[in-house]
């Protein structure tokens, strides 16, 4: 099926045999995604594994996503933190009933995902459960999320990348320069610490991890490729 979305032209596989020929025969040549507007900050779509050509950046990323993020052991070593976040909220309802106050089941739910996120990535809550200084985290986590979800018209008429009409572009470059503001703080805190002592207390998280096997290994995973597959990693886990 041939369909024409602004200027873009698309075809729906719909067929069993064609659909054999793209995702087995020529699945390396159709692997590319298209790339979004948005994902243009700070050349986001040049050094994330979610957007990059399958070449040899690509696989060495996906090689560490593989091995420090989605692997059987790495998911077993987070059992505990899961259960504790958990109990966590379920604190925080207990509370609430005891204290006959409303709860925004939303927002707590989407506490309780941020917190996991952030305590698996760096091993720190980035919310609290009413708490006024963590709404501008909350608020930075979930604009960077519907820019990345929202219909863009210049993702359907290229030549509207330049104006930019919805902003889209604008706000991705604002909600990541700040995120990157956290992950630096982050990394460079953590740097600081192995860098005093050869013994320092390890972490059981994604940073320390990525640390390491950037060492160990002599990659090339430079900190602003770390802050990107960061990025990726806080919007996807």
């Amino acid at each position: 099926m041939y369909l024409k979305l602004g200027s873009r032209k698309t075809i729906v596989v719909s067929s069993p045999d064609i659909a054999r020929q793209v995702l087995q025969k020529h699945d390396q040549v159709l692997s590319s995604r298209t790339i979004p507007a948005a994902a243009a900050a700070y050349d986001h779509f040049k050094k994330s594994v979610a957007w990059l050509p399958v070449a040899n950046q690509w696989r060495n990323l996906r090689k560490i996503c593989k091995e420090q993020m989605f692997s059987s052991h790495r998911l077993d070593a987070s059992q505990s933190l899961r259960q504790e976040k958990l109990k966590k909220l379920c604190n925080y309802v207990h509370d609430c009933c005891i204290n006959d106050q409303v709860v925004d089941i939303g927002g707590a739910a989407f506490i309780t995902s941020l917190n996991l996120v952030s305590a698996t990535l760096f091993s720190v809550d980035f919310a609290q459960f009413n708490s006024n200084s963590s709404q501008e985290t909350k608020e930075l986590v979930r604009g960077l999320m519907e820019v990345g979800g929202v219909p863009n018209l210049a993702d359907f008429f290229p030549v509207l990348k330049f104006i930019d009409p919805q902003g889209i572009l604008h706000k991705s470059k604002s909600h990541i320069s700040k995120v990157f503001v956290i992950f630096d703080d982050l990394i460079n805190q953590r740097l600081e610490l192995r860098s005093e002592s050869l013994d320092h207390s390890m972490r059981n998280d994604l940073l320390e991890a990525i640390l390491n096997y950037s060492q160990t290994n002599e990659s090339e995973l430079t900190l602003d490729i770390l802050k990107h597959l960061l990025l990726v990693s806080k919007t996807s886990l």
